[in-house]
């Protein structure tokens, strides 16, 4: 719908106008790129995940296929176009046994370290083949961390 609403507005865009794509807020604003660092603040500097983090598919579905993190969340989990779930690290085509679930776990970037979750999956998530993680509890990731949903072997790497 907003999308049609922009392209009934002649050149498409009115000052301060917010759009809203795939859950994200972007203002669509004239000014400069300063303006925006202007705003930003230490705290967000802070909370800004490092460069280089993904996950590379070990075992299961396309070995050696790599799906980056960067963002401070990434879900993992199956594609569903009518359910609204589209994760970030998106295993559809990798898991033809549907053993991951289509919301199966988060990786978040948070005081400075990189935690995972299990978010109540079916097939549980294992973190270097320790004992199933209980839905809701973060567990903190290390480079070269062996990841494993339903029967996909992720391995998580910091470079």
């Amino acid at each position: 719908m907003e999308a049609e609403a922009l392209r009934t507005q002649g050149d498409g865009l009115a000052p301060n106008q917010t759009v809203s794509f795939n859950g994200q807020t972007n203002s669509l604003r004239g000014g400069s790129d300063s303006d925006g660092a202007k705003r930003r603040t230490l705290s967000d500097e802070k909370s800004r995940p490092p460069l280089g983090a993904k996950l590379i598919i070990q075992r299961g579905g396309k070995v050696g296929k790599e799906f980056p993190i960067s963002g401070v969340e990434a879900l993992i989990g199956r594609w569903d176009a009518d359910g609204g779930i589209f994760p970030d690290v998106d295993l559809d085509q990798d898991d033809p046994e549907a053993k991951v679930s289509r919301r199966h776990a988060r990786i978040q970037f948070l005081n400075d370290q990189y935690l995972i979750e299990d978010l109540g999956s079916t097939n549980g998530t294992f973190v270097n083949r320790g004992p199933r993680l209980s839905p809701g509890a973060k567990q903190p990731l290390k480079n070269g961390d062996e990841i494993i949903v339903g029967k996909t072997f992720l391995k998580f790497v910091l470079s």
